[in-house]
Formats: C-alpha cells, structure tokens, sequence
C-alpha cells in the first residue's frame, strides 16, 4: 500500500514541478536572456528576449483592416492571417513604479513555488514515516494547495498589468486583449485538487479517531 502511495506521490511531484518550471520559466527566460544579451553581446538584428513584449489578443473582425499577410516558404503564395499573439519590441520607457511591482510579484511568485515544492517533499518524507493520515500531512498539503493559489495570483496580476500597458502602446485596429489567456486556470484547477485530496485525508483522520474511540 505505502509502495503504491509512494508511486502517486512521486507522480504527483513530477507534476508538481513541471507545473512549477512552466510558471517560473518566463521569468528565469527573461532575466537570463538580458544578462546574456549584456554579458555575450546580440547581433544588432536579434532583438533581446527581456525587450520584447508579448499580447494574447482577439481580432473582433476578419477584414482586410487588420490582416496581415504572410508568405508560404515553399510555394511563395502570399495569404492573410490574422494572429492570436503580438510579439513587439518595447520602444517605450517603462513606469518606475510598474516595474518594481512586477519585480516584487516575480518574487512572490519564485518563493510561492518553493514553499509548495518544499511542503509537498516534506508530505512524502512524512507518508515514508507512515505519517499518512495526520494533521501534519493535511497541513502541508493544505499548504501546497495556498501557494499554488499565491502563485496563480501573482502571475495573474502580473499579466494583467503587462497586458494593460503594452496594449496602450501597441494595440492594433481590430484587436482586442484576450484576458482569459492571463488567468492561470491550470495553477487554481491544481491548487483546487491540491485540497480535495487534503480533505479527503482530513475525513481519514476523523475516521481514523473515531474507530480508536469505539475500539
């Protein structure tokens, strides 16, 4: 039974942590390609990856007004499209005040990440020691479950802000912003089942008391 436990908790914490690398790898990608931008130096062709900015958008018609025309490589026949995502270089100055909250939200967002990969090893530390059905282990999943959601809302915040900002500069005619891109539906669907399992422990729990009560 603990074999087939242990199996699922590993399962879970590979998800876990690619969950944790996806949200993190925007971030680390940003930061990395500036630094090695500055370090390495670019072609004066490639633009930066931390210079340029990235919109989820809606077309709200599929006219001629806002299509773009893109050419086939292999036939050289020419066709409209109408794109889901901009990705623009920044050419204005961003607010001091912006930039500073969405460095702070990075971080909430990397110590949130953390915490939840941290409590969740310390849960199957805990299941080896067959500490399963304790209060413990409901706390520290409970735990994971509040990090992910801190997480979540962090990056959601985060996004809203860059995509308000960037859609005041760039916005093209015929586009709208395409919020539901900016909500992190993955990271509250796992923090929601994050406490379904923490709840389904707590019933074992008072299962569990009640039986020794009777006994």
């Amino acid at each position: 039974m603990k074999k087939k436990l242990n199996i699922l908790c590993i399962v879970m914490f590979i998800v876990l942590a690619a969950e944790a690398c996806s949200m993190l790898g925007l971030f680390f990608h940003g930061f990395a390609s500036g630094f090695n931008a500055g370090m390495n130096g670019k072609p004066e062709t490639e633009v930066p990856y931390n210079n340029l900015a990235t919109l989820s958008v809606i077309p709200t018609e599929t006219s001629d007004a806002n299509s773009f025309k893109s050419t086939d490589k292999t036939t050289g026949e020419t066709y409209k499209v109408w794109p889901g995502t901009f990705m623009m270089e920044k050419t204005f100055k961003q607010n001091t005040g912006i930039s500073i909250t969405e460095t702070v939200l990075g971080f909430v967002l990397f110590a949130a990440v953390i915490i939840a990969l941290v409590s969740f090893i310390k849960f199957i530390i805990g299941v080896n020691r067959d500490e399963v059905f304790t209060v413990k282990s409901v706390k520290r999943l409970k735990s994971v479950g509040w990090m992910f959601i801190i997480a979540g809302v962090a990056n959601f915040i985060s996004g809203l802000i860059r995509a308000n900002v960037i859609s005041e500069h760039f916005m093209n005619h015929g586009y709208v912003v395409n919020y539901t891109e900016i909500v992190p539906f993955d990271s509250l669907i796992f923090a929601v089942f994050i406490f379904i399992i923490a709840q389904a422990f707590t019933i074992g729990i008072r299962m569990k008391e009640e039986q020794e009560l009777t006994i």
